[in-house]
């Protein structure tokens, strides 16, 4: 039978926070069927193990639990593994958790309400951090924007305005606008994905409350990202939608697009980029044309 709602967890080394992050799974007071994806990417500490200890458990209270992985001698990266997660669950929504991770217990209800109004939408919430003084400005920055901050905000060095362990959108939406990139570590996935989808014409809405235990900690997968991979994704990305004049989803709210300065320079290919590492400029390049409708190159 078809779940309402399936939770993507890609898990890779998580044996830490996982029992946690499995228990919130188990805690959901939504009423309709839900299914608990896994996907375990080459993990080598006992991650395994949890999954099936908390496989027994899950089931025994109604949520069916899929798991895939892999026993590769390294793993293949976030991208692959959330494609992976998604293309062996049967949701009509997808809730998207970080192995390392904890929802409250009304995440999974409050979000499913939301993007039943928003079927176009990636929709977030509000986080709390742990511990509880790390990242205070940008966790003040996820919190606090406005409905309006949401999409005027997209180009910032802080990436989607709505984070990645917070996202949940309805399948149809995600096939839409994905896959996510499967780059492997240093490729922001999310943020790629997050600009596909706004060129798309989708929506970004938050619920306004704390919903996520969002862990700050030194294997985070955020610090794979480079800053400099990131600061080119975003130029090249508001490079092409400035090119198209006018963002779809933006000209419904009567927004147009801000470049961060007029003075940045144009994008003509990946080796147009020096002082981007190696690769990076690739990704640039690539967001500039997904960006792009029409590809005109210039």
């Amino acid at each position: 039978m078809q779940a309402h709602v399936s939770i993507i967890l890609p898990v890779h080394n998580a044996e830490p926070w996982l029992d946690e992050c499995l228990r919130s799974v188990s805690q959901q007071d939504f009423e309709g069927t839900m299914e608990l994806s896994v996907f375990n990417d080459a993990s080598k500490d006992k991650s395994g193990a949890i999954i099936e200890k908390w496989r027994v458990k899950l089931e025994d209270t109604g949520v069916h639990v899929i798991i895939g992985g892999h026993n590769s001698p390294s793993p293949r990266g976030v991208g692959y593994s959330k494609n992976q997660a998604v293309a062996q669950s049967s949701g009509s929504y997808l809730c998207f958790l970080d192995s390392d991770d904890v929802m409250m217990p009304q995440r999974v209800r409050l979000q499913h309400q939301a993007a039943v109004q928003h079927p176009s939408s990636i929709v977030g919430c509000q986080v709390r951090r742990d511990p509880p003084d790390s990242t205070e400005r940008y966790t003040r920055w996820i919190n606090q924007l406005t409905a309006e901050q949401l999409l005027t905000q997209v180009f910032t060095s802080n990436g989607p305005t709505v984070i990645m362990p917070t996202w949940f959108c309805s399948r149809a939406w995600f096939s839409h606008v994905g896959p996510f990139d499967e780059g492997g570590r240093g490729v922001p996935e999310d943020l790629l994905f997050f600009y596909e989808h706004l060129r798309k014409g989708g929506g970004v809405i938050r619920v306004d409350q704390s919903l996520l235990l969002y862990r700050y900690h030194p294997q985070a997968a955020t610090h794979s990202v480079l800053e400099s991979l990131m600061r080119g994704v975003m130029l090249a990305g508001t490079t092409g939608l400035r090119e198209r004049g006018c963002h779809g989803g933006w000209r419904r709210h009567g927004l147009g697009i801000t470049a961060p300065s007029e003075d940045a320079p144009r994008l003509r290919g990946p080796a147009s980029s020096p002082t981007l590492p190696s690769g990076a400029a690739t990704w640039a390049w690539r967001c500039r044309v997904a960006a792009l409708e029409p590809w005109r190159v210039r």
